[in-house]
């Protein structure tokens, strides 16, 4: 069965790289004809993750991601999206369209109203709430308003006329159901975004390799070590972090806070001044996405907090999965997506309320009581939860009932 997969996100970027290649290698390997249009930022890295995908046997047509000007590049982009499309639906028999996002959702939606193709519409999260939220969309602007509303009347198309509809979350399914169609949809799956347990697996990683990263990082072998992992962009709070990590710090002064990032140390050195860290107890990274489970593995927790706006309900945080699967509890706040629920019944980490002082204070406390397990127990829940393979298995799935309908 051919499989056309469209991404406006890029396969050569960090996330492609991991929530978006595995998947897509994982269902080739199942006997799906995976070809895959997607907009790259980073065109020196075509050669490599091409020859990848032509041994996964992967057909790939790149198109190069415009950013300038506004608005008018995404057109752009649209039509060099449609313009591809049709070379592949003309020359192989596509039975289905995965679209990843909204963007791509409007190529999906014409070809299947126009010719019928199975229409996937993995939505990822509510991208016109996301956009305004984050502050990319000005609503009080009138193009970005007019860019709003169409965007939401396209939502609702999507959800109506897609074949199967993604959803990373419960909340998220929640909300399309009783929100925004009125109605309950029996052809929506939620699949959070999970990770490979063959990457991120703390069995991989033995004490000599932990106590070598200490050591090359300059971090004392008795710390305490508070992990962030990622991009430092919108949606994460990052005073309100160095902010959590100054009270932790303050009761215990063998703690440290570690940036494994890619994002220019000069954004986190400034919040740092910011917020009257002590630099001393703080450790800056930037390490290639192979690397990451084995820096991890110096971590006794994992912390990160996100805006808990709308569109954050529909929202998994790959790095939740990830630091599971190298044995380690979390610290985060509520709000985001199904996270509260999955962290107070199963005890996988410690839940911060809100970011007052008091709860700040009582959320230190929490994490000097917290009950902490081995390093089996918060694996074995990335197995269960957020397995990489149980989500190739869904879409898999997913394709076949799209085929047979």
């Amino acid at each position: 069965m051919h499989i056309l997969f469209l991404s406006y996100d890029g396969i050569t970027d960090a996330l492609g790289q991991s929530q978006i290649l595995p998947y897509l290698k994982g269902l080739s390997k199942k006997g799906f004809i995976i070809h895959i249009i997607s907009a790259e930022k980073k065109p020196d890295s075509f050669n490599k993750v091409n020859s990848d995908l032509l041994e996964n046997n992967i057909n790939w047509y790149p198109i190069k991601y415009s950013k300038y000007p506004p608005v008018l590049s995404t057109i752009w982009d649209i039509y060099k999206m449609f313009k591809q499309t049709k070379k592949v639906v003309k020359t192989y028999p596509v039975k289905i369209i995965h679209c990843r996002g909204y963007i791509t959702s409007i190529i999906g939606l014409k070809y299947k109203r126009k010719y019928n193709i199975g229409f996937l519409f993995d939505m990822r999260g509510f991208y016109a709430d996301e956009r305004a939220e984050g502050g990319l969309w000005n609503k009080n602007n009138f193009l970005y308003l007019t860019i709003y509303n169409w965007f939401k009347k396209k939502e609702k198309q999507f959800l109506i006329n897609a074949d199967y509809v993604i959803s990373l979350t419960s909340k998220g399914k929640e909300i399309i159901c009783n929100n925004i169609l009125n109605k309950q949809l029996s052809n929506i799956e939620i699949i959070p975004c999970c990770v490979d347990l063959q990457k991120f697996n703390y069995t991989e990683i033995n004490y000599n390799i932990t106590q070598n990263v200490k050591i090359e990082l300059n971090i004392p072998i008795e710390a305490v070590v508070y992990t962030y992992l990622g991009s430092i962009g919108t949606w994460y709070l990052f005073d309100e972090m160095l902010i959590f990590f100054n009270a932790i710090y303050k009761q215990n002064n063998k703690s440290v806070f570690l940036f494994i990032s890619n994002d220019s140390p000069n954004i986190i050195n400034e919040a740092i001044i910011r917020n009257n860290c002590n630099k001393n107890a703080i450790v800056i990274t930037s390490k290639s996405s192979d690397l990451v489970p084995k820096y991890l593995s110096v971590s006794d927790w994992g912390l990160f907090f996100i805006k808990p706006v709308f569109s954050k309900q529909a929202s998994s945080p790959t790095k939740l999965a990830e630091f599971l699967a190298m044995g380690i509890p979390v610290i985060t706040n509520k709000g985001v997506g199904d996270v509260d629920e999955f962290i107070e019944s199963t005890n996988a980490g410690v839940l911060v309320n809100n970011f007052s002082s008091d709860e700040l204070v009582k959320s230190v406390s929490k994490i000097k009581n917290y009950n902490k397990q081995n390093k089996e127990f918060y694996y074995n829940l990335a197995f269960k939860y957020f397995n990489k393979d149980d989500a190739i298995n869904k879409y898999a799935d997913i394709y076949n009932r799209i085929n047979k309908t």
